[in-house]
């Protein structure tokens, strides 16, 4: 069955329970995935098999799917991912909530074909694809690529948090106003997520990524 199509790929999942992929960048995500699979711990799904037209993952549930995400969790183990990336050289560029799932109670980054390699002090990646509901525009031009994750995970916990206080009053339209979202999320932020959404972390400033400890 199909999970999602765009104009550049499909995800479906097979008949054997596992993820497959086709698309026009799969060479590009293998690349990608194969380099950050012996990090510990590893931040991205499981590459099972590739090759030149198709991958094979092991399978996740959407976080936005999940009926008690633990936002806290969910957030400080894919902040700690993207300093992981960061590390490796990787800039995810797409952190977006439908791009995080949770594989045996552990939360990890998908869909790297957006995915750049960089490396601090060099010129930006070029073409960068993201989604820009979950980017700030002033950050695609001028910020750094570092900052690109960071804000898309930020937009990322606010969408959760403003869907889940609206419960079933939520409407995808609702997201059209994410400025006043998030405003209002940063001023009564979840326990546990002051330090992302108010803190250095959250600002939406370009501002650089050390170790999580040092933004705590």
């Amino acid at each position: 069955s199909v999970i999602r199509r765009s104009e550049n790929s499909e995800i479906f999942c097979g008949v054997d329970g596992k993820v497959y992929k086709t698309g026009k960048y799969v060479a590009v995500e293998s690349d990608m995935l194969k380099k950050l699979q012996n990090l510990l711990p590893r931040p991205c799904v499981r590459l099972l098999a590739s090759d030149s037209t198709s991958l094979c993952f092991e399978a996740g549930e959407d976080v936005r799917g999940l009926e008690n995400l633990d936002l806290k969790t969910m957030a400080e183990q894919i902040f700690w991912h993207i300093y992981q990336l960061h590390k490796a050289g990787v800039v995810h560029c797409d952190v977006k909530p439908g791009n995080i799932l949770c594989v045996n109670g552990f939360f990890v980054l998908s869909d790297f074909d957006s995915a750049r390699e960089w490396v601090g002090g060099q010129n930006h990646p070029s073409g960068r694809r993201c989604t820009f509901a979950f980017a700030d525009s002033a950050l695609v031009e001028v910020g750094s690529p570092w900052d690109w994750d960071l804000e898309g995970l930020f937009w990322t916990v606010v969408f959760l948090v403003a869907r889940a206080r609206a419960g079933d009053g939520w409407r995808s339209s609702m997201w059209e106003k994410r400025t006043e979202l998030a405003l209002k999320v940063r001023l009564d932020p979840p326990d546990g997520l002051g330090w992302f959404l108010t803190g250095q972390a959250g600002k939406k400033k370009t501002c650089k990524i050390g170790h999580p400890s040092e933004l705590a």
